[in-house]
């Protein structure tokens, strides 16, 4: 119950900011943080399922929305956090895909979510 406190407060700051489209540090900050606040809920104190929940709602958050382009001018760094945050998509889905309760219509469509 603490963990998911710190983070709905981490999650009320960070969406009172959005940076600029032509600030490239802060695009890259953007996604950065989002990106290690979404990892933080996939460990410990966090419940697995809800935990992963958050983490996909932060990586959701960090690349802008779920089907998000990559960007046509953007830094280095900045393709890292988002491949970094990708990364942290296919975490999720797998944690939160279950072969043995879902039906195989919601399965195959989380799969082809996550890639």
């Amino acid at each position: 119950a603490e963990a998911v406190k710190l983070v709905d407060q981490a999650v009320l700051l960070l969406n009172k900011w959005q940076p600029k489209a032509n600030d490239e540090p802060m695009q890259t900050l953007w996604v950065e943080l989002w990106t290690r606040l979404g990892r933080q809920c996939l460990g410990k104190p966090m419940h697995a399922n809800e935990g992963a929940k958050y983490a996909l709602m932060c990586a959701i958050k960090g690349l802008g929305q779920v089907d998000a382009p990559i960007p046509k001018y953007a830094s280095k760094d900045r393709l890292q956090w988002r491949g970094a945050c990708h990364a942290l998509c296919g975490e999720v889905f797998m944690q939160l895909v279950d072969p043995h309760k879902q039906e195989k219509e919601s399965l195959n469509k989380l799969r082809k979510m996550s890639v």
